[in-house]
């Protein structure tokens, strides 16, 4: 199996050196959606990065460990969150 697969579906759980910026992404904490936004920038090493969150209307600091973290490949520009 390739894992390129996974890291492309929306229900994989990724780490922060899987993402770019631009990427959109969910992050949930004990099951439920806490944030969901554009990743602007990240720091891989740290298994951080920063999203412009659609839900707060804010720029939130995630750490990676601290959710589970989905990319979210429908995103587009006609989002509802958006």
């Amino acid at each position: 199996m390739d894992n390129s697969d996974l890291i492309d579906s929306p229900d994989a759980v990724i780490s922060s050196s899987q993402l770019s910026c631009g990427d959109w992404v969910e992050a949930y904490y004990q099951g439920s959606l806490v944030h969901y936004g554009k990743v602007t920038d990240i720091a891989p090493r740290d298994e951080l990065f920063w999203i412009q969150d659609v839900l707060t209307g804010s720029r939130r600091l995630l750490d990676a460990t601290e959710f589970e973290i989905r990319k979210d490949g429908a995103a587009r520009s006609d989002s509802p969150y958006s």
